[in-house]
Protein backbone atom coordinates (compact mmCIF):
# COMPACT_ATOMS: atom_id res chain seq x y z
CA UNK A 1 0.00 0.00 0.00
CA UNK A 2 2.83 2.39 0.82
CA UNK A 3 4.59 1.53 -2.44
CA UNK A 4 1.39 2.30 -4.41
CA UNK A 5 1.04 5.66 -2.63
CA UNK A 6 4.64 6.57 -3.44
CA UNK A 7 4.27 5.66 -7.11
CA UNK A 8 1.00 7.57 -7.65
CA UNK A 9 1.82 10.96 -9.17
CA UNK A 10 -1.62 12.40 -8.44
CA UNK A 11 -0.91 12.17 -4.71
CA UNK A 12 1.78 14.79 -5.17
CA UNK A 13 -0.94 17.37 -5.91
CA UNK A 14 -2.76 16.56 -2.66
CA UNK A 15 0.11 16.81 -0.22
CA UNK A 16 0.18 19.68 2.23
CA UNK A 17 3.98 19.88 2.09
CA UNK A 18 3.96 22.09 -1.01
CA UNK A 19 2.67 25.62 -1.29
CA UNK A 20 -0.60 26.30 -3.09
CA UNK A 21 1.25 28.24 -5.81
CA UNK A 22 3.59 25.27 -6.44
CA UNK A 23 0.70 22.82 -6.69
CA UNK A 24 -1.09 25.08 -9.18
CA UNK A 25 2.06 25.48 -11.27
CA UNK A 26 2.30 21.70 -11.62
CA UNK A 27 -1.39 21.40 -12.53
CA UNK A 28 -1.51 24.19 -15.11
CA UNK A 29 -1.43 22.85 -18.63
CA UNK A 30 0.23 24.62 -21.51
CA UNK A 31 -2.09 26.64 -23.73
CA UNK A 32 -3.50 25.09 -26.89
CA UNK A 33 -1.31 25.27 -29.99
CA UNK A 34 -0.71 28.70 -31.44
CA UNK A 35 -3.52 29.96 -33.63
CA UNK A 36 -2.99 30.11 -37.39
CA UNK A 37 -1.21 33.26 -38.59
CA UNK A 38 -4.47 34.61 -40.03
CA UNK A 39 -6.17 34.80 -36.59
CA UNK A 40 -6.16 37.84 -34.33
CA UNK A 41 -6.00 37.08 -30.60
CA UNK A 42 -8.05 38.71 -27.84
CA UNK A 43 -7.31 37.82 -24.22
CA UNK A 44 -9.67 38.97 -21.49
CA UNK A 45 -9.85 38.61 -17.73
CA UNK A 46 -11.85 39.79 -14.74
CA UNK A 47 -10.82 40.50 -11.16
CA UNK A 48 -12.66 41.06 -7.90
CA UNK A 49 -10.69 42.38 -4.95
CA UNK A 50 -10.94 43.69 -1.42
CA UNK A 51 -13.58 43.90 1.26
CA UNK A 52 -15.86 45.97 -0.97
CA UNK A 53 -15.55 43.40 -3.79
CA UNK A 54 -14.37 45.96 -6.32
CA UNK A 55 -14.46 44.27 -9.72
CA UNK A 56 -12.79 45.17 -12.98
CA UNK A 57 -11.96 43.68 -16.35
CA UNK A 58 -9.13 43.90 -18.88
CA UNK A 59 -8.74 43.02 -22.57
CA UNK A 60 -5.61 42.82 -24.72
CA UNK A 61 -5.46 42.48 -28.53
CA UNK A 62 -2.78 41.07 -30.83
CA UNK A 63 -3.27 41.39 -34.61
CA UNK A 64 -3.12 38.46 -37.00
CA UNK A 65 0.35 36.98 -37.37
CA UNK A 66 1.49 37.79 -33.82
CA UNK A 67 0.03 34.59 -32.28
CA UNK A 68 -0.72 36.46 -29.04
CA UNK A 69 3.00 36.75 -28.31
CA UNK A 70 5.05 39.75 -27.31
CA UNK A 71 3.60 43.09 -26.38
CA UNK A 72 -0.07 43.57 -27.17
CA UNK A 73 -0.97 46.05 -29.90
CA UNK A 74 -4.03 47.48 -28.14
CA UNK A 75 -5.65 47.17 -24.70
CA UNK A 76 -8.42 48.44 -22.47
CA UNK A 77 -9.58 48.01 -18.88
CA UNK A 78 -12.56 49.17 -16.87
CA UNK A 79 -14.37 49.11 -13.54
CA UNK A 80 -17.34 46.75 -13.21
CA UNK A 81 -18.55 48.03 -9.85
CA UNK A 82 -18.69 47.44 -6.12
CA UNK A 83 -20.14 44.34 -4.46
CA UNK A 84 -19.69 42.35 -7.65
CA UNK A 85 -18.33 38.88 -8.41
CA UNK A 86 -15.37 37.60 -10.36
CA UNK A 87 -17.67 35.87 -12.87
CA UNK A 88 -19.48 39.14 -13.64
CA UNK A 89 -16.10 40.82 -14.23
CA UNK A 90 -14.96 37.91 -16.46
CA UNK A 91 -18.09 38.31 -18.59
CA UNK A 92 -17.60 42.09 -18.80
CA UNK A 93 -14.10 41.45 -20.17
CA UNK A 94 -15.12 38.98 -22.89
CA UNK A 95 -18.11 41.20 -23.75
CA UNK A 96 -15.76 44.14 -24.40
CA UNK A 97 -13.52 41.94 -26.58
CA UNK A 98 -16.51 40.70 -28.60
CA UNK A 99 -17.88 44.23 -29.10
CA UNK A 100 -14.50 45.36 -30.42
CA UNK A 101 -14.23 42.39 -32.78
CA UNK A 102 -17.68 43.28 -34.14
CA UNK A 103 -16.73 46.96 -34.70
CA UNK A 104 -13.58 46.11 -36.68
CA UNK A 105 -13.27 44.80 -40.19
CA UNK A 106 -14.06 41.08 -40.22
CA UNK A 107 -11.03 38.97 -39.36
CA UNK A 108 -10.75 35.48 -37.88
CA UNK A 109 -10.46 35.79 -34.08
CA UNK A 110 -9.54 33.65 -31.13
CA UNK A 111 -10.84 34.78 -27.75
CA UNK A 112 -8.79 33.35 -24.86
CA UNK A 113 -10.13 33.51 -21.31
CA UNK A 114 -8.81 32.07 -18.07
CA UNK A 115 -12.32 31.36 -16.80
CA UNK A 116 -13.29 27.83 -17.75
CA UNK A 117 -16.91 28.65 -16.86
CA UNK A 118 -17.07 31.50 -19.40
CA UNK A 119 -15.39 29.41 -22.11
CA UNK A 120 -17.70 26.43 -21.58
CA UNK A 121 -20.87 28.55 -21.41
CA UNK A 122 -20.10 30.55 -24.54
CA UNK A 123 -19.14 27.38 -26.42
CA UNK A 124 -22.55 25.95 -25.52
CA UNK A 125 -21.26 23.17 -23.26
CA UNK A 126 -22.67 24.59 -20.00
CA UNK A 127 -25.95 26.39 -19.36
CA UNK A 128 -25.94 29.90 -17.87
CA UNK A 129 -28.44 29.93 -15.00
CA UNK A 130 -27.06 32.78 -12.89
CA UNK A 131 -29.32 35.83 -12.94
CA UNK A 132 -26.25 38.05 -12.47
CA UNK A 133 -24.69 36.71 -15.67
CA UNK A 134 -27.64 36.07 -17.97
CA UNK A 135 -27.89 39.60 -19.42
CA UNK A 136 -24.23 39.82 -20.43
CA UNK A 137 -24.21 36.16 -21.47
CA UNK A 138 -27.14 36.78 -23.85
CA UNK A 139 -25.40 39.82 -25.35
CA UNK A 140 -22.19 37.81 -25.87
CA UNK A 141 -24.09 34.98 -27.57
CA UNK A 142 -25.84 37.52 -29.80
CA UNK A 143 -22.53 39.10 -30.86
CA UNK A 144 -21.04 35.65 -31.55
CA UNK A 145 -24.06 34.82 -33.71
CA UNK A 146 -23.61 38.12 -35.58
CA UNK A 147 -19.92 37.31 -36.18
CA UNK A 148 -20.92 33.91 -37.54
CA UNK A 149 -23.63 35.41 -39.75
CA UNK A 150 -21.18 37.78 -41.41
CA UNK A 151 -18.80 34.89 -42.10
CA UNK A 152 -16.18 35.74 -39.51
CA UNK A 153 -14.49 32.63 -38.03
CA UNK A 154 -14.01 32.68 -34.24
CA UNK A 155 -13.06 30.41 -31.35
CA UNK A 156 -13.25 30.77 -27.59
CA UNK A 157 -10.56 28.90 -25.69
CA UNK A 158 -9.71 28.44 -22.04
CA UNK A 159 -6.12 29.15 -21.04
CA UNK A 160 -4.57 29.06 -17.59
CA UNK A 161 -3.94 32.29 -15.68
CA UNK A 162 -0.19 31.80 -16.04
CA UNK A 163 -0.55 32.38 -19.81
CA UNK A 164 -2.93 35.33 -19.50
CA UNK A 165 -0.69 37.75 -17.61
CA UNK A 166 -1.34 40.87 -19.72
CA UNK A 167 -5.14 40.71 -19.37
CA UNK A 168 -4.75 39.72 -15.70
CA UNK A 169 -2.70 42.87 -14.98
CA UNK A 170 -5.24 45.00 -16.87
CA UNK A 171 -8.11 43.46 -14.87
CA UNK A 172 -6.22 44.31 -11.67
CA UNK A 173 -6.02 47.94 -12.80
CA UNK A 174 -9.74 47.86 -13.64
CA UNK A 175 -10.55 46.62 -10.13
CA UNK A 176 -8.79 49.68 -8.70
CA UNK A 177 -11.04 52.62 -9.60
CA UNK A 178 -8.55 55.17 -8.23
CA UNK A 179 -6.17 54.28 -11.09
CA UNK A 180 -8.78 54.76 -13.81
CA UNK A 181 -9.92 58.32 -13.33
CA UNK A 182 -13.40 59.79 -13.71
CA UNK A 183 -14.43 57.69 -16.72
CA UNK A 184 -13.80 54.44 -14.81
CA UNK A 185 -12.01 53.17 -17.93
CA UNK A 186 -8.56 53.30 -19.59
CA UNK A 187 -7.50 52.22 -23.04
CA UNK A 188 -4.74 52.48 -25.59
CA UNK A 189 -5.19 55.17 -28.21
CA UNK A 190 -6.26 52.84 -31.03
CA UNK A 191 -8.87 50.88 -29.08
Amino acid sequence: MIETAINCPWLDFCTASTMRKERRARRARRPPPQPPATYAVYRSDGACRGRLREAGWGVAYWPAGRHGAGECAEWTCGFTGLDSTNNVAEYDGIHEALKRAWRREPEPCIFEVDSNLVAEQLNGNYACRSEDLQGTYSECVSILQDLTNRGQPWQIRHIYREYNTVADALAGQGATPALLGPTQRRQSGAW
